[in-house]
């Protein structure tokens, strides 16, 4: 797997929301994105998932200009995409199904993922009937069911509680670990970035530009009270204009 920005740019009539963004994420990276707000954070992840074009230059997946939406290039919201007419196994099976499995075959892994999330006994569920965190979960299992070699996520935790933010964080740092898959990801949160992270990414003001890409040189898993993680997050809080004397990034 290997994904490939060249001097990409988007426009929407006059205004510029990304210019010449360039960058390489290899088989197994793990990308922070971060930036103040209306940089085109999500614009940037659109353009990777094949959802909108880049105006300007190529955005590549394994060698290729993408050009629409691809189940090796999977996006998680931040609000859950669950049918809310659906069972949390139903909404897991559903990808597989359309990927042509036997539906049996497909029920019975989307059952092995929701359990892997720690969703095992509320299979047969309703997303109105589970907690945002639940919900969260589901819609994980839900994409990693298919086997994306490229995991987008849009604020996947933005929603969430603190303690339910972090079991998630806990949750995809396993499973990236475990899979291989690659990972962008833009958050909000510097804590969060440098503590899941290979690389952060900061991009400018809008017009989105990168303006540092950061290397995490920290092995898991993380200790977020170490010395050298709260340099790091206090260098990307400084890069974005936040000063921090205790390193704790404020929201």
């Amino acid at each position: 797997m290997s994904l490939e920005l060249r001097s990409a740019g988007k426009h929407f009539g006059t205004l510029t929301a990304l210019q010449e963004i360039s960058f390489h994420c290899a088989e197994g990276e793990f990308i922070a994105v971060v930036g103040p707000s209306g940089c085109g954070k999500s614009t940037l992840l659109r353009l990777i998932a094949g959802l909108d074009m880049p105006t300007t230059g190529l955005v590549c997946f394994n060698q290729t200009p993408v050009r629409q939406p691809s189940s090796e290039r999977a996006l998680v919201l931040q609000d859950r995409v669950l049918y809310p007419w659906l069972t949390l196994e139903a909404n897991v099976a559903m990808g597989l199904e359309l990927a042509r499995k036997p539906r049996l075959q497909a029920r019975q892994e989307a059952r092995s993922w929701l359990a892997r999330l720690g969703l095992a006994g509320f299979e047969e569920y309703y997303p109105h009937q589970v907690s945002g965190g639940m919900a969260q979960r589901a819609s994980l299992a839900q994409v990693l069911a298919v086997q994306p070699r490229l995991l987008l996520l849009d604020e996947p935790f933005g929603s969430l509680d603190a303690l339910t933010r972090l079991g998630l964080q806990q949750v995809l740092h396993e499973l990236w670990q475990e899979l291989g898959f690659g990972v962008v990801m833009v958050t909000h949160d510097v804590d969060e970035a440098v503590y899941l992270a290979n690389r952060v990414m900061i991009l400018t003001p809008r017009p989105g530009r990168i303006l540092t890409d950061l290397s995490i040189p920290l092995s898991h898993p993380r200790n977020r009270d170490e010395t050298a993680f709260i340099k790091l997050r206090r260098d990307v809080l400084a890069q974005l204009g936040i000063p921090s004397r205790d390193g704790v990034h404020r929201r």
